[in-house]
Parts: C-alpha cells; sequence; structure tokens
C-alpha cells in the first residue's frame, strides 16, 4: 500500500482515524447530508472556474493511480502548459495536484482551496505533494494556493480571474521530508494504534478515539486554551469535576468548574431581573435562515455572503398577552431577500425590542440587507438598535446550571429550561441543512409534492427556533419576577 496526500491529511488531523480509514473504513459513522454533498458541488464548481485561468491546460483522464501517473506523464513530455488533476506515484507515496502550470522556471504546483484565505491545512497539503514530486526529480518553482476572494463582487456574470485569488505561499510550507517515514510506517502498521488526537469536538471518529470521554469533560470548559487542555490532560485529568484547585482558568472558568464539582445552579436573580427590565415591549423574537455560497449566484453579492430567505417571528404585545406568531419562506431565489425584507416592515413595528439569540448573525444580515436594498436601510438599522440577544444571560453567567456542559448554544439551554421542546424529531435539525434544503427546493427542479415536503420542514424547523427563544424567556421571567 501507497502512502496518499489523503492518509496524510488525516493523520494530522487524527493519527488513529488515517489509520482505521485506511485499513478498515466501515468502521467510520459517516452521515450523508444535503449540506455536505453541496459543499462538495461548490469544490467541484470551483475547480472547473480556476481551469479557466489556465488556457490551454489539459486534464488527466483517468481515475487509476497508476494510469493517471502514466499519463500526467506523458502531458508532461508533450509540453501541456498546465495539467489539471496531474498525479505522481512512487512505490510507497502518491498525490495528485489541482494544478501543475508550466513557467520558464520549472513548474508551479498549485491547490484550489473553497476558503477565503490561506490555512495551515493548505501548507500542510502542498508540503505532501512537493515531497512526492521531489521523489519524481520535478522542478519545483513555485507553491500556490487559488482561493476565493472575499472582497470579490459579482456582476451580472462570474469573473473566474476575480473570484479566485493565487496566493504564492513558497516560503512558507513547511519541509516534511524527515516525518513521512514515520507517517506511512504508522498509517500503514498492521495493528491498531491506540493513541488518540488532541480534541475530541472535531475528531472525525469520537466513537472510536473518545469512546470513554466524559459527559462533562475539560472540552466543555468554555475558551480553555490547548495549552491548558494539555497541561490538564498531562495530569491524567479529563473529567471536569477532577480539575484542581490549581489548575490555571480565568474567574468565569473556575466558576463553572466549581458549580459543575458541587452539582450547583447559579442563578443572579438580581442580574437577570436588571436585563429584563430593560426590555420594551411588544417583543419581537426574530430567527432567520440564509444560505451563503462560497461563490456568489446574484449580482450584487459577495463570496459567503448570506442570501436570507425566511425568517420565524413570535410576538409578545405585552406582559399578559399570548405569543402571535408570523412567518416568510420565499420560493424564489433572486427576489428571496428582498422579500424577506419587506415582509418584515409589515411584521415588525417602530417599537419594542428585538430578541435574538446570538445577535451577531442577525446584526450583520441586517446590515447587508440594507446595503443591497437601499430603501429598507433605515428599517434594518432600526432593528440593530433595539436588538437584545438572550444568549448574553448565559454568556454572562447569569444563570449557569452544569446540564449546560458549559454551552450557550440555544440547543444546550433548551433541554434544560424547556424540556417539552427538541429539535430532534425534526428532519432539519440544524443551519446549513436548512439552507441546502432550500436551496434544492426552489433550485433542483423537484415535483411538487417534494418542494411542499421541504417547504414544511423548513417552516417547522424555524419557527421551533425562536418558539424555543420564547419558552426560555418565560421561564427566565418566572426567576426575576420584577420584570413584569
Amino acid at each position: 500500500m501507497r502512502l496518499t496526500k489523503s492518509d496524510y491529511l488525516r493523520y494530522l488531523k487524527c493519527p488513529r482515524y488515517a489509520w482505521v480509514h485506511k485499513h478498515n473504513p466501515t468502521r467510520i459513522r459517516h452521515e450523508k447530508t444535503l449540506s455536505g454533498d453541496h459543499a462538495q458541488n461548490e469544490r467541484d464548481q470551483l475547480q472547473r472556474l480556476a481551469r479557466r485561468l489556465f488556457p490551454g491546460g489539459q486534464s488527466v483522464r483517468s481515475d487509476n493511480l497508476d494510469e493517471a501517473h502514466r499519463h500526467t506523464q506523458e502531458l508532461i513530455a508533450s509540453g501541456a502548459p498546465a495539467i489539471f488533476s496531474a498525479t505522481i506515484v512512487t512505490p510507497d507515496l502518491s498525490a495528485t495536484t489541482d494544478v501543475l502550470h508550466k513557467t520558464d522556471a520549472g513548474w508551479d504546483i498549485i491547490s484550489i482551496q473553497s476558503a477565503g484565505s490561506v490555512h495551515q491545512k493548505h501548507l500542510s497539503d502542498l508540503a505532501f505533494q512537493k515531497h512526492v514530486w521531489r521523489q519524481a526529480d520535478l522542478v519545483i518553482s513555485r507553491l500556490q494556493i487559488g482561493h476565493i476572494n472575499k472582497a470579490y463582487v459579482r456582476g451580472s456574470h462570474l469573473n473566474p480571474k476575480e473570484l479566485i485569488t493565487i496566493t504564492d505561499v513558497t516560503a512558507t510550507v513547511p519541509e516534511i521530508d524527515q516525518d513521512v517515514a514515520s507517517i506511512r510506517d504508522y498509517v500503514l502498521a498492521t495493528s491498531e494504534p491506540t493513541t488518540t488526537c488532541a480534541h475530541p469536538r472535531s475528531c472525525p471518529m469520537p466513537d472510536i478515539c473518545w469512546s470513554d470521554l466524559p459527559t462533562y469533560s475539560i472540552y466543555d470548559i468554555p475558551r480553555l486554551t490547548a495549552d491548558k487542555i494539555n497541561q490538564l490532560r498531562s495530569r491524567q485529568i479529563i473529567n471536569v469535576r477532577d480539575v484542581p484547585d490549581d489548575a490555571q482558568l480565568s474567574p468565569k472558568q473556575r466558576l463553572q468548574v466549581q458549580l459543575a464539582q458541587a452539582n450547583r445552579v447559579l442563578i443572579d436573580h438580581e442580574r437577570l431581573a436588571s436585563a429584563l427590565n430593560q426590555l420594551n415591549y411588544p417583543l419581537y423574537f426574530l430567527d432567520y435562515e440564509a444560505f451563503g455560497p462560497a461563490i456568489p449566484e446574484l449580482p450584487g453579492y459577495q463570496p459567503y455572503q448570506h442570501l436570507v430567505f425566511q425568517y420565524s417571528l413570535h410576538v409578545i404585545a405585552h406582559p399578559e398577552a399570548e405569543f402571535e406568531h408570523k412567518s416568510f419562506l420565499s420560493r424564489d431565489f433572486a427576489t428571496a431577500t428582498e422579500q424577506v425584507a419587506a415582509s418584515l416592515r409589515q411584521n415588525i413595528g417602530p417599537q419594542g425590542h428585538i430578541v435574538v439569540w446570538h445577535k451577531t448573525f442577525e446584526t450583520q444580515r441586517h446590515i447587508e440587507m440594507g446595503r443591497l436594498y437601499p430603501k429598507h436601510a433605515e428599517f434594518m438599522t432600526q432593528l440593530n438598535d433595539r436588538i437584545f440577544d438572550l444568549r448574553d444571560v448565559f454568556e454572562h453567567q447569569l444563570y449557569i446550571d452544569p446540564r449546560f456542559r458549559g454551552g450557550t448554544s440555544i440547543k444546550n439551554i433548551l433541554p434544560i429550561l424547556a424540556p417539552e421542546l427538541s429539535y430532534k424529531q425534526l428532519p432539519i435539525r440544524e443551519g446549513t441543512e436548512a439552507a441546502a434544503q432550500w436551496y434544492l427546493m426552489v433550485r433542483g427542479n423537484l415535483p411538487l409534492d417534494k418542494q411542499e415536503r421541504i417547504y414544511t420542514n423548513l417552516a417547522r424547523y424555524c419557527y421551533l427556533d425562536t418558539l424555543a427563544m420564547v419558552k426560555i424567556f418565560e421561564n427566565l421571567t418566572k426567576l426575576a419576577p420584577t420584570t413584569a
């Protein structure tokens, strides 16, 4: 067996993952999602766009590594100015390069990445490619990353030259010649290793590497640095209940740990009442769903800019009132965000706070909508002036419960404060999947019955987001009775 570039990158993410994927990949649980498929389709589209930057380039035709290697050598010998999916194979290693570009000084190795900047993993990708091509005595002139230009604004047509930025990273790509042999021996060994990666939250197979991870671990302590985690691990401390008094923690982290160890809930009733007392009715509990493609599809949009297609709005007119629900979900891709903005103006009055969860998302959407549609700009600015972030109650430690396990997302809080509500039974349970489903609904040429099924599922998901805020808020007001 050979060590491939994918093997190497998996090793850097989690050594044991690389071994299991190489020898018994069926053990790895991988849930296929529509959002994952959409992300892959975007990566493929970006590759096609990047190839337009190299006129006369030719593609390697075979998926078989050895055949692809032979075809690559033929294209090099024939004088091709650029080779797409160029493949190099040695007895021990193999790598595929997105673009191999001929220059006067040799060959540029170019990796195309659907990110808005250069990341360490991209440099590692190039480091392995460089190592393998050197085995074939290829003269390498530069190492480059082709990535998304976040400042690009799409016109009536997509311009690949403006969308994709080619960055020379030759000087920052690490040398790995001394590491590859030992990594190959590790990944190709016949016996499964027992080592684990450094962080279970990013581990691609936590049920294998971290099957004995405590329910509440040191990885649940917010903003605990890697150095401090490693210090605790060196002392065999994983469970948050075992964190010693001499551990270097911030005051907020220390309070969280102490409450977990005492299994005690802390509610700062006075500060909670003060926070809720600032709210002016009517209250508008607002949540958006949005689609943020790396490759903009509409004029005036930038890469990753969100196209807002849906909102849910629960309204409480006064403290004794029952809530009222309003919503909008667009069926049209090109006009979705403008429709959302117009509908919001009909349903949100000039007074009262806008209650959201993690305000950064909503406030940025308002700024973008105001910029895209100037007639709504003043209204969007007013919305931002009226925002209240309900998440701050938990982020600022006005309410700490060990059952939150250090988290402040709505999915951490809801099971404790409103256990009658749950996302688990919904067909759509998170935002990226909602975006992918909506894109399929409006762009997928689906039969009407399938479109309606997606529409219903999207409506249910977004409705629960704002209903969850209402129920959490109601429970908080019971703990701060002076808010009436």
